[in-house]
């Protein structure tokens, strides 16, 4: 297991707290990798901490089905297998053809706006080559489309299904999503444009298409 990054800015209420965000980001950001082996005692040396709050953080990891328990092995980073790639964007694809169609209805002149100018940071980044934070600002722009709804069961869902795709983005990063960014950028702003004509199925559409290229993509090289 490699070295776990600490952050000093954030202060922690407690220990459990602490190791538990220490381990999410890692788990997230792919420094620990799908698959991994997690030795407690490694974890509670280099956070400085007892076992118990690196057991009670597993616990919760657990709940979020980012580690698992393996017999004859103990817990491992949760994998990413091809199932879970096209569960993800099978599930991406129905909440956000729900929100669009929605949004199309609902959408303020400064809603579409802000859409917009989410899209013109998004190019700057394109422009920088800084995909990690273009990868942010595309999941502010989704979720950005789901907000309009104002329906928070739909978002509570969305946000759930974008945590899952961020993990798989970042570990394929080179191989697929920095191909795809400027393709990518195309479709959103082919989703706005038919939210600003109000033409509902178009934009819906559209959502469908931007999530099977990607999928295609992630299929394509996993093979």
């Amino acid at each position: 297991m490699g070295k776990l990054l600490q952050s000093s800015k954030q202060i922690y209420k407690t220990k459990q707290e602490y190791v538990y965000q220490t381990l999410r980001d890692a788990i997230m950001h792919c420094e620990l990798m799908p698959g991994e082996k997690l030795v407690i005692k490694n974890i509670a040396d280099q956070l400085s901490v007892s076992t118990i709050p690196v057991r009670e953080a597993l616990q919760l990891l657990h709940t979020e089905e980012l580690v698992n328990y393996s017999p004859h092995v103990g817990t491992i980073v949760t994998p990413i297998s091809k199932s879970d790639i096209i569960e993800a964007f099978t599930v991406k694809e129905g909440l956000e053809t729900a929100a669009v169609r929605i949004a199309v209805e609902k959408a303020t002149k400064e809603d579409l706006a802000k859409l917009k100018k989410q899209l013109e940071a998004m190019d700057d980044f394109l422009e920088k080559k800084n995909h990690e934070d273009w990868g942010g600002l595309n999941r502010q722009f989704h979720l950005a489309i789901t907000d309009i709804t104002s329906m928070s069961m739909l978002k509570e869902m969305h946000v759930k299904v974008l945590n899952k795709w961020d993990r798989i983005r970042r570990y394929y990063f080179h191989e697929v999503l920095a191909h795809r960014h400027v393709q990518s950028q195309k479709e959103h702003y082919a989703i706005v444009d038919a939210m600003a004509s109000e033409k509902s199925k178009e934009a819906e559409q559209w959502i469908r298409k931007h999530n099977l290229n990607a999928l295609h993509d992630y299929m394509r090289h996993i093979g």
